[in-house]
């Protein structure tokens, strides 16, 4: 291999750099992002889908939790939205209820 000859980056890093907020399109990671997600409309829809799934997690977004999953299980993460639509009732409670760090009073 040539000194200095790019290598793609690891999944992990790939799925951080595709769920990124910001990739700067003038760098070399930024490139990838851009190609990836314009030769792949199948990975382009589902990370859109991945994102807003995180932005509800996190309530960041007023979209419905039903609404997203059902969108999701057209991307390649049906599986997951599946999965997590089976603890559905739980999952909304969670979106629904204040959270707290402080210790369990008894």
């Amino acid at each position: 291999m040539e000194r200095g000859a790019w290598q793609p980056p690891a999944s992990r890093r790939a799925t951080r750099l595709l769920m990124a907020e910001h990739v700067s399109v003038d760098t070399t990671e930024g490139n990838l992002v851009a190609r990836l997600l314009e030769s792949s409309p199948a990975l382009a829809s589902t990370v859109a889908v991945a994102k807003r799934l995180a932005a509800l997690l996190r309530r960041k977004s007023d979209e419905t939790l039903a609404g997203v999953l059902a969108d999701a299980r057209a991307t390649m993460i049906r599986a997951f939205a599946i999965e997590l639509g089976k603890d559905f009732a739980a999952v909304q409670a969670a979106l629904e209820s204040p959270w707290t760090t402080s210790p369990v009073q008894g």
